[in-house]
């Protein structure tokens, strides 16, 4: 399935670059988290992280939290894709093992 946003890149201001990795347009991320698109984040859309007081800025500590919750939401069923990719492997690998049995 192809992607609806870019890759993020050194291109892009550190909020973009937010923006694109969680696949979510600036103005509904605004809208998700209850924030003001025009103060809250269009004036740090093409900023760079090391012009932003990341750690002092509420808005910012809302975004972090959303993308923790994001990113754990994903490991968590990546986590059970690999656990039944794994299951699923093991029994082909031992049918395999079962007809090569067989054939002998």
């Amino acid at each position: 399935m192809p992607r609806k946003f870019p890759f993020p890149d050194a291109s892009q201001g550190f909020l973009q670059r937010i923006c694109n990795a969680i696949e979510i347009d600036p103005k509904d991320l605004a809208k998700r988290l209850d924030l003001k698109y025009k103060t809250d984040i269009e004036p740090f859309l093409h900023l760079p992280a090391s012009q932003l007081a990341i750690e002092l800025d509420d808005t910012f500590d809302t975004i972090y939290q959303h993308v923790s919750e994001r990113v754990a939401m994903l490991l968590a069923v990546k986590f059970e894709l690999d656990k039944q990719l794994q299951k699923e492997r093991e029994r082909r690998l031992q049918r395999r093992d079962y007809v090569k049995g067989q054939r002998k």
